[in-house]
Formats: C-alpha cells, structure tokens, sequence
C-alpha cells in the first residue's frame, strides 16, 4: 500500500526462504525501480530473468520499468 521500505523487507524475506522464486525477484525489482535503486533493481530483474523466460518477455513491456528505458543494462537483459 505505497510502503516501499516494508514491501523490500518483506520480498527480501521470501527469498531468504525461496532464492529461486523468480515472482518475487520481479517484484523486488519493481520495488527497487520504484525507489530508483537503478542498478540493485537491474540486479533483481536479472535474476528474475534467468529463472524466467517468461519475465524476460514481460520486463520490456512492464509500465513499472519505464525509467529503466534507455538504460544499456535493461536493454541488453530484455534483448530478444
């Protein structure tokens, strides 16, 4: 509900217990993005990514990473 600091706690957390859940690294990344931790939001996109084809082909297209548009790093990870 708009806490960022908590939601980052609490998907930390979910990974603590499950490394590989490639949803919650996705969300971390949105977190990140949204507190504009540029390169630990990237960090987490690409985890979330190689556990996950298919969040690979949602990031480009995901409105929460429009400020990571134009960033080589996100380009490359979303490259087809």
């Amino acid at each position: 509900a708009g806490d960022l600091d908590a939601a980052e706690k609490d998907l930390d957390g979910v990974l603590a217990e499950d490394p590989k859940s490639a949803d919650a690294h996705y969300a971390l990344a949105i977190v990140r993005a949204r507190r504009e931790k540029v390169d630990e939001a990237i960090a987490s996109l690409k985890t979330a990514c190689s556990l996950s084809a298919e969040r690979r082909a949602q990031a480009p297209l995901d409105s929460e990473f429009a400020a990571l548009l134009g960033n080589p790093a996100f380009e490359a990870l979303t490259a087809a």
